[in-house]
C-alpha cells in the first residue's frame, strides 16, 4: 500500500471552489482508484470488520468528549454565576 499522504485525503470529486486545475485536467486520489476486491476472498469482509471497528471507537471518543465539554461548559456557567453574585456583594 502506498503512504497516505494529507493530500491524499479528499472527497472523489473535485472540490467546486478549487481553481487550481481545469475538470479535463483533475486527477483523483490514488485512493479512489484502488481495485474493489471481489473475487470471493475475506480480505474486503476483513477490512470492513476492522474499519467498522475504528469507526465505533471514534463515535464513542466523540461522544465522550461531547459529555465533557458540555459538562465544562456547565462549570465554567456555574463559577461565573457565582463570581458575579461575589462581586455584587
Amino acid at each position: 500500500m502506498k503512504e497516505l499522504k494529507d493530500a491524499d485525503i479528499s472527497s472523489p470529486g473535485k472540490d467546486y471552489n478549487d481553481q487550481s486545475t481545469s475538470n479535463s485536467c483533475y486527477e483523483p486520489s490514488w485512493i479512489w482508484l484502488v481495485p474493489h476486491v471481489a473475487d470471493g476472498s475475506n480480505v474486503e469482509r476483513e477490512f470492513n470488520d476492522s474499519m467498522q471497528v475504528v469507526w465505533e471507537k471514534v463515535r464513542a471518543w466523540m461522544s465522550r468528549w461531547q459529555v465533557l465539554v458540555q459538562e465544562e461548559m456547565q462549570q465554567v456557567i456555574a463559577y461565573h454565576e457565582w463570581r458575579a453574585g461575589w462581586w455584587r456583594e
